[in-house]
């Protein structure tokens, strides 16, 4: 497709020499909410790509508290503080773990109302102003950026891209996991000021870049029709030999689904549990145990939706593994569990998304049964790969369940079809590839 020009701030930044075609020791400078090396999936996704850069090239900012994770990146991480955010930096006194963002999810166990004050809390933050303090702008002249990389997920973030990017002379990377831009999170009818400014701000962003990154090829072409300049699709990496588990045996029954259970996910979940429950009670003999549902999830997903689960003996909720232990997970499984949800509310918010862990799941060569809605793109791209079992409807579901149980060359089959896509879209080294063609476009 035929990009447009666009009017941009080009770069003052020293000129460097050329190798390759690319520029030698291109240095980033990245700006977020939450640190690269907080432990969450972002940071996990994040972390897997930026592991292949040199430390020296890289000096993170970022807003709120983080929780450092095991396999934290050796680079200089700096928070900002109470003169660059005044209100995120008091909200985050009353939040140990850090305060959540107008992307954050809402926790569907509070009523309406206190949902709506939340809302509009958290809201307030991303109205403050921001400073580019002194010691922020030598910092900053210390490390002589190139380009200014940040996934924008709120709009204080944005701000602080946009007024590093000024004060640098050089563009901004974008990077887009989700689908924020056009989901109800920053389009509700309920906020309509919150949609306008954020609108606002993303169009900002996006007059200082020659380029983004997106989670996969559809959700770039989207944003490539809408924002006229080109967008790399850089899916979540791995690295493929650490999860590889192979197959079962036969007689081993557990189906394991390891993640969180926010954006009403945990529905999807029930629907597959009434469904491994009756095939269960159909079984011929009664010494037969039949399958297990295993759920390895956070203490607060376990809190709010155990009892859910309650009627359905076949489940069991396990405790949170950290993430470098996750393959002693996956290694239990006979097959691997990945859900969305069907909620009209979230659809446009995961449309184009592809999760962290799927990345994971193919990478272990075994089954995977995803259960979403079809017309989102995870559903499509292991459909169209025959890398999954991929069912969309209850009915359905129980057929798919059926045959994963009863039939080992199948489970063997997609299992060999999912590794093999792990290793050729999923591998950590064609992720740094895309990275660095995106950061040295961005740099031009």
């Amino acid at each position: 497709m035929k990009m447009e020009n666009q009017s941009v701030i080009l770069p003052k930044c020293r000129k460097k020499k050329k190798r390759n075609g690319g520029y030698e020791k291109v240095k980033i400078l990245i700006i977020n909410t939450q640190s690269v090396n907080h432990s969450n999936a972002t940071g996990v996704t994040l972390r897997s790509i930026l592991r292949g850069k040199p430390s020296e090239e890289i000096l993170e900012l970022y807003m709120q508290p983080c929780v450092r994770a095991a396999d934290a990146l050796p680079i200089r991480s700096v928070q900002l503080g109470f003169w660059e955010c005044p209100v995120r930096t008091l909200a985050n006194r009353f939040n140990r773990a850090g305060t959540e963002t107008s992307v954050s999810v809402e926790n569907p166990g509070k009523s309406s109302f206190k949902k709506r004050m939340k809302s509009r809390l958290i809201m307030t933050i991303d109205f403050e102003k921001v400073f580019l303090t002194k010691k922020i702008r030598r910092l900053v002249n210390e490390f002589a950026p190139d380009c200014v990389y940040t996934l924008g997920n709120s709009i204080d973030a944005m701000k602080y891209a946009c007024k590093l990017a000024d004060y640098c002379g050089v563009h901004i990377l974008p990077h887009f996991m989700d689908n924020w831009q056009e989901s109800h999170r920053y389009g509700s009818e309920k906020y309509p000021t919150h949609c306008k400014t954020t609108q606002k701000w993303l169009k900002q962003m996006y007059e200082k870049a020659v380029c983004g990154l997106s989670i996969s090829e559809k959700k770039a072409t989207g944003y490539e029709e809408r924002w006229h300049i080109r967008h790399f699709a850089l899916m979540n990496a791995v690295d493929v030999g650490q999860y590889y588990c192979g197959q079962k045996k036969e007689n081993e029954r557990i189906l394991v689904y390891a993640g969180g259970l926010h954006l009403n996910r945990y529905k999807s979940l029930l629907e597959i549990a009434r469904c491994v429950d009756r095939l269960n009670r159909g079984m011929k003999s009664s010494s037969d145990e039949g399958y297990k549902l295993e759920i390895y999830t956070d203490s607060k997903s376990k809190a709010l939706y155990e009892g859910q689960f309650a009627p359905f003996q076949c489940v069991s909720f396990r405790e949170y593994v950290k993430h470098d232990q996750i393959r002693t997970v996956y290694e239990r499984a006979s097959i691997l569990v990945h859900i969305e949800t069907f909620d009209p509310e979230y659809r446009n918010f995961i449309l184009y998304s592809l999760s962290t862990k799927i990345s994971e799941y193919l990478a272990t060569g075994l089954p995977i049964l995803l259960y979403a809605p079809e017309e989102i793109f995870v559903s499509e791209y292991l459909k169209c790969n025959n890398a999954a079992a991929v069912v969309s409807d209850e009915e359905t579901l129980s057929e798919a369940l059926k045959k994963l149980m009863s039939d080992p060359s199948y489970r063997a089959e997609l299992g060999s079809k999912a590794e093999k896509l792990a290793r050729e879209k999923h591998d950590k080294a064609i992720a740094l590839m895309v990275f660095d063609q995106a950061v040295d476009c961005a740099c031009k």
